[in-house]
């Protein structure tokens, strides 16, 4: 298929298409031969633009977008048409690359800059005091090139992203992924766009790469929705069918506070079942490369559950507050992993680089270095490597963990 932008001609290639909420992505080329993504609306009318938009703003604002947002090479109108605009071609998304199994130290990495592009969204707008919020975080939304060992991740599918001041009906827009949004996006309520909507995708996304699921805790809210809850989803569903009385209900209803919602009592961050999930995906993973990868995925748990822990709380007041939370809890992790295996940490580079006038940037990456054991908490320093070679000295031990629950599959 050929497609006419505004700036080149592009060619789509016969490949099965990567499927998306608002379209498709096909992979083709440019007239040069440059390998790119295109992604093509379903029907014609379509946010396609809403996005195309958004990715542009974004470019124009900050001049250092590319390091961590995808870019847009060219835009235009299919023969049908449908909108369409064209973006470099990565191999995977997060989902895909975790599906492949790399390396602890690898994972942790691609993580660590997953959150550092979130950090750098919420920070990209030129007002310094407004945030622009994705609202739809998930790992299909990252995409990630993976060569040899070097990890880039920049963000995608911005089509739902909302300045912080913006109001906007979360869940009449269907622009939310469940189990990964938070309980409170899925309410059709207006409500400013918050930060903390993308912790929590932030945060599940993080669960959902290590483990291979998404907590059970998640799940399991599916039940706490109260009579309130269903009445205000089934009245935002009649649309302009109400009846005048429904109209009034319908208004008082969306007046109420969350609580009258959700049953907040009965929520969870996370269960017993789903921190014991995580213990045993870092323990399979640090496997032979560690001789005590009890010990070791034990203190690797103990620095992520804590933000895992505040990143997933299901009513907002408890909820972190900023991205760069979890972008320093995972710094931390994959310094410990780093010493409990004894390779180098490659740098992940500076995610508030953009807009911070803290310090001086070199650029994002530079030379791999051997991190430092002396720097990290107490609990990681009962499993780190002494004498030669990478065997730790492991004396912590593993408490017995609930294993009556099983977590959901993603």
């Amino acid at each position: 298929m050929e497609l006419q932008g505004v700036r080149a001609k592009w060619t789509a290639h016969d490949d099965p298409p990567r499927e998306g909420g608002q379209g498709q992505v096909l992979r083709g080329r440019g007239e040069n031969g440059q390998s790119v993504a295109i992604k093509i609306a379903r029907q014609a009318r379509s946010r396609m633009a809403q996005e195309c938009a958004s990715l542009q703003e974004i470019a124009r604002e900050d001049p250092r977008a590319g390091e961590w947002c995808v870019q847009v090479l060219d835009h235009g109108t299919a023969g049908d048409g449908r909108d369409f605009f064209v973006l470099p071609w990565y191999e995977d998304t997060l989902e895909s690359w975790c599906e492949r199994q790399p390396p602890l130290e690898s994972l942790l990495l691609g993580l660590e800059r997953a959150a550092a592009t979130v950090v750098r969204l919420h920070r990209s707008h030129a007002d310094l005091a407004r945030v622009r919020v994705h609202r739809d975080l998930k790992p299909p939304n990252f995409l990630v090139r993976d060569q040899n060992g070097r990890v880039d991740v920049v963000l995608a599918d911005l089509g739902v992203a909302k300045d912080g001041k913006l109001l906007v009906a979360t869940r009449q827009t269907g622009v939310f992924t469940p189990h990964f949004a938070p309980m409170e996006q899925m309410l059709p309520v207006n409500a400013v766009a918050d930060v903390r909507q993308d912790v929590h995708g932030l945060g599940a996304t993080l669960f959902a790469c290590l483990t291979g699921t998404i907590p059970r805790s998640i799940v399991a809210r599916d039940t706490l929705w109260t009579a309130e809850a269903t009445r205000i989803v089934y009245l935002a569903g009649r649309g302009a069918s109400r009846s005048g009385d429904e109209v009034a209900e319908y208004q008082q209803l969306r007046g109420l506070p969350l609580e009258r919602f959700i049953d907040f009592d009965e929520a969870h961050a996370l269960l017993p079942s789903d921190e014991q999930r995580l213990f045993h995906a870092l323990e399979e993973r640090l496997g032979r490369r560690c001789a005590e990868p009890g010990a070791g995925a034990r203190a690797l748990a103990e620095l992520l559950l804590p933000t895992l822990r505040k990143a997933l709380a299901p009513n907002p007041r408890d909820r972190l507050h900023e991205a760069s939370q979890i972008y320093a809890s995972l710094q931390l992790a994959r310094d410990a992993a780093c010493v409990l295996l004894g390779v180098p940490r490659e740098p992940t580079g500076a995610p508030m680089a953009a807009t911070s006038a803290a310090g001086s940037d070199s650029g994002p990456y530079s030379t791999p270095t051997v991190p430092d054991s002396s720097g990290l908490p107490s609990v990681i320093a009962t499993a780190v490597p002494t004498g030669t070679g990478n065997t730790p000295r492991a004396e912590a031990t593993v408490d017995s963990w609930d294993e009556s629950e099983e977590s959901a599959p993603l």
